[in-house]
C-alpha cells in the first residue's frame, strides 16, 4: 500500500516538473525579421495578426487559416500580415485539443489594415485560441513591439 502511494506521488512529481521546465523552454526564433511598407501594394488589403507577449500556454502555436489556407501560427511575442485582396475574407483558428475552431470574417479595403488579435482564452486547457478584430490604432500599438515573422 504505502509503494503505490509513493509512486503516486512520484509520479505526479515528475509530472510537475516537465510541466515547469515546458514552461522555461525558449521560443523558436522568429524566421524573417524585417520592417512591413506602411501601405499594401497596389490593388490589395493587409491582414496583421499578433499575439500579445503571456506566460500561460507560452507553447501553444495554433495554426491560422485565412479562406481554408493556413497563413502562419498564434505564437506570443509575435505577428505576422498577409496582403490580400479587397473583400470578405474567413480566418479561422481549429482548437488544438478536440473538435471545433474559432472564427471570424473581416472586411479588407484597398490600402487599408486589419488587425487580428489571437489570445489563449479561459478554456486554454483544451486548446482553445480567441480571435478578435481590433481597431487599427489600438491594434497598431499592442503589436508594435512585437517581432514580425515572415
Amino acid at each position: 500500500m504505502q509503494m503505490n502511494a509513493f509512486n503516486a506521488m512520484f509520479r505526479g512529481l515528475v509530472l510537475v516538473g516537465v510541466v515547469v521546465l515546458a514552461g522555461c523552454a525558449t521560443p523558436p526564433a522568429p524566421e524573417a525579421r524585417s520592417t512591413p511598407s506602411a501601405v499594401p501594394a497596389e490593388g490589395s488589403g493587409r491582414i496583421v495578426f499578433y499575439r500579445p507577449n503571456g506566460v500561460f500556454g507560452y507553447l501553444m502555436r495554433a495554426d491560422i487559416l485565412l479562406d481554408g489556407k493556413k497563413v502562419g501560427e498564434s505564437a506570443p511575442g509575435m505577428k505576422f500580415y498577409v496582403d490580400t485582396a479587397p473583400g470578405i475574407h474567413h480566418i479561422v483558428v481549429p482548437n488544438s485539443m478536440y473538435s471545433g475552431d474559432r472564427s471570424l470574417d473581416v472586411k479588407v479595403v484597398e490600402k487599408g489594415a486589419v488587425y487580428v488579435r489571437t489570445s489563449l482564452g479561459g478554456s486554454a486547457f483544451g486548446g482553445r485560441t480567441n480571435v478578435e478584430l481590433i481597431g487599427a490604432s489600438a491594434g497598431e500599438q499592442e503589436s508594435a513591439g512585437l517581432d514580425l515573422v515572415k
